[in-house]
């Protein structure tokens, strides 16, 4: 019998310190949307210019959640967080003193590298500590943190706003980065991680602290073992035809959690208000944080029904949601005349219903299914390829829109978004599984047996 005592409280300590580093991607993703309306008019940045400044935090993100899969499986998921929290520290004090464009760049770049690492250790933090019966909901609780760093950002936007103090706008992300680092302090590494690096005994220790006194972390411990002993190999694994299955799921996931056009909203949300005629900067801000609200609101509601719904159904409603109000809002662009109050309301309720159904959907789950499908041995890598791809095609997203708008109106780009939402359905449906109350280790048994995508969770 284990003489360390049971804390109901601790894995709700855990997952909120690991979601401060959520609450940061999402600040700090957010929080250019206003910013960069005063930058354009200090600099007098052409289209391209604007692209290159927002595009540079997706540079950034993009190599690090790329590249950084065996730094985390090396040095283990808490240490990686804590040398996360000084970058985002870093990057938000850089980015508040910048005199340049170049340096303002830079400073983004290396705000993007923060970002690339906390998108994907955080959730597979949560996901290795919380019980797999929570999982759903613990993991899910990063994507709440997420939001709520997106509307903090805005609510800070729309607070400076008023004297053009964009500096502070960025600025004020040293202040999260701080509680980061000092919560990290009083936290523990992830079981799974340590008995892969030989401490089985500190596994345990923490497994009995954070698991119900009714837990067999015996049989707990001994399935991680399991899991880690039958392959020794990363890379190699990534060849295993029974392999195959996972990562169409989760690099799939993956595209289309951007494909389907949220950060469109997230980083021109302001300037597509602008566009239809809002010309008040302090309207214009106010418009973004009730966006910021809605994300706010639908993801709490999503959170407890991605354990009771299930991850499928929560997914196809989402992409149905989102492909008909992308479609309505190409129709509402199409045929109202620029400028009219008809067409300003038009677009708020749509956004509204198209922002809900991606808090539903594509917002919690996306990251949940990325560290549900990877076995064990290879997850950290995995992961962190995942969470690249992610940040690639948001850079494609991003940096594509306004010569799309140019090219094609924003009617045809809402409508080539509608369409990729449509397709997004098309692939939950025939391929994504229901991994709901299921074990990440009874996933990788399934996947060895060859048991098709959609059938994973089985």
């Amino acid at each position: 019998m284990s003489l360390i005592k049971h804390n109901k409280y601790l894995i709700y300590w855990i997952v909120f310190v690991a979601a401060l580093s959520g609450l940061l991607l999402g600040f700090d993703t957010g929080v250019i949307s206003g910013a960069i309306l005063f930058i354009n008019k200090e600099f007098q940045l052409s289209a391209f210019g604007t692209s290159l400044i927002i595009s540079s935090t997706l540079f950034g993100a993009c190599i690090s959640a790329t590249i950084s899969g065996r730094v985390v499986d090396y040095c283990g998921r808490r240490h990686l967080m804590m040398f996360n929290a000084i970058l985002f520290f870093c990057g938000a004090l850089s980015s508040s003193l910048v005199s340049t464009v170049q340096f303002l760049i830079i400073s983004r770049t290396i705000v993007g590298f923060a970002i690339g690492i906390s998108s994907y250790v955080a959730p597979l933090y949560i996901s290795e500590l919380a019980p797999f019966r929570k999982r759903g909901i613990m993991v899910g609780f990063n994507q709440l943190f997420i939001i709520t760093g997106i509307f903090i950002s805005y609510m800070v936007n729309y607070i400076f706003s008023f004297g053009e103090y964009w500096r502070l706008m960025f600025g004020m992300g040293m202040v999260p980065a701080i509680m980061l680092f000092i919560g990290l302090l009083f936290v523990p590494e992830s079981p799974r991680w340590l008995v892969t690096n030989d401490q089985e005994h500190l596994a345990r220790d923490i497994l009995n602290m954070i698991r119900e006194p009714y837990s067999n972390v015996e049989l707990e411990l001994f399935e991680i073992k399991e899991s880690i002993s039958e392959q020794r190999s990363d890379w190699r694994m990534f060849f295993k035809s029974w392999l195959f299955p996972a990562a169409i799921v989760g690099f799939g996931i993956a595209a289309f959690q951007q494909l389907v056009g949220i950060n469109i909203f997230v980083y021109y949300g302001s300037t597509l208000f602008t566009f239809v005629g809002v010309e008040q900067t302090s309207s214009v801000m106010l418009a973004s944080l009730g966006m910021g609200a809605v994300l706010l609101l639908f993801t709490i509601i999503a959170l407890p029904l991605i354990d009771s719904w299930g991850r499928r159904p929560l997914l196809l409603l989402g992409s149905t949601g989102m492909m008909l109000s992308l479609l309505m809002l190409s129709i509402t662009f199409e045929f109202l005349q620029k400028d009219s109050v008809l067409l300003t309301w038009f677009l708020f309720i749509n956004v509204i219903i198209y922002l809900a159904s991606f808090a539903i959907s594509f917002g919690p789950i996306g990251w949940l299914i990325i560290s549900e499908m990877f076995p064990l041995r290879i997850r950290g890598l995995a992961t962190s390829l995942a969470t690249g791809t992610i940040w690639g095609v948001n850079l494609l997203v991003i940096f594509t829109f306004l010569p799309l708008m140019r090219l094609m109106q924003l009617g045809g780009v809402f409508l080539l978004y509608s369409i990729l939402c449509f397709l997004s359905l098309f692939f939950v449906y025939f391929l994504v599984p229901e991994t709901r109350n299921v074990s990440l280790e009874h996933i990788e048994t399934n996947l060895r047996f060859g048991k098709k995508s959609r059938e994973l969770g089985e």
